[in-house]
């Protein structure tokens, strides 16, 4: 649940100069849909060093899931005797690469 993709509101804090909040981000259990998470909201109030280590991990380990599910289906295809789709190599290939450049537009020097 990305909260730039679905409406919400807060109202007006009525006697405090200041409104507490909290927020819950929730990512897709599967490896395999894709997750925009962003760092721009947490970047400043946040550890900097536990964020990347805890973000990279989480992205590194969708990322190890979706090549080893790559891999058995490039396996299986040779088994079965199925010439090897190009298309789908690429395609998967591409995907991958998009989500490397969104690490790293995340993972930056503040």
């Amino acid at each position: 649940m990305q909260g730039r993709y679905i409406e919400h509101q807060a109202l007006k804090a009525f006697g405090n100069r200041e409104r507490l909040a909290m927020v819950t981000s929730w990512r897709p259990r599967s490896p395999h849909v894709r997750d925009e998470t962003v760092l721009t909201g947490v970047r400043a109030i946040t550890n900097q060093n536990e964020l990347y280590y805890s973000f990279s991990d989480y992205r590194f380990r969708n990322m190890e899931l979706r090549f080893q599910a790559a891999h058995q289906r490039v396996q299986a295809n040779r088994a079965a005797g199925l010439e090897y789709n190009i298309d789908a190599a690429r395609a998967f290939l591409e995907e991958q690469r998009d989500t490397i450049a969104l690490l790293l537009q995340e993972i930056v020097h503040t």
